[in-house]
């Protein structure tokens, strides 16, 4: 599955961050610090199934490792 993402360019060949919010949450919860992350690196959110801008699929298993393998594809 691939999840809803957002990417903030910071400086040119920055570093990436990648944020990823708790259960009950979305990436809209990283919004009030980007401004000051992308001053000295890339940020990419996410949404995971269920949540924010990522729908919930029934064959999307909701367990550690297949949320980190939806992280990866994405």
């Amino acid at each position: 599955m691939i999840l809803e993402s957002q990417k903030f360019q910071g400086p040119e060949g920055s570093q990436v961050l990648v944020l990823i919010h708790g259960m009950g949450s979305a990436s809209s919860a990283w919004k009030p610090i980007i401004p000051e992350l992308i001053k000295a690196m890339t940020v990419v959110t996410l949404d995971l199934p269920g949540h924010g801008k990522t729908p919930m699929s029934i064959s999307q298993a909701m367990d550690p490792r297949s949320l980190g393998d939806a992280v990866c594809e994405t």
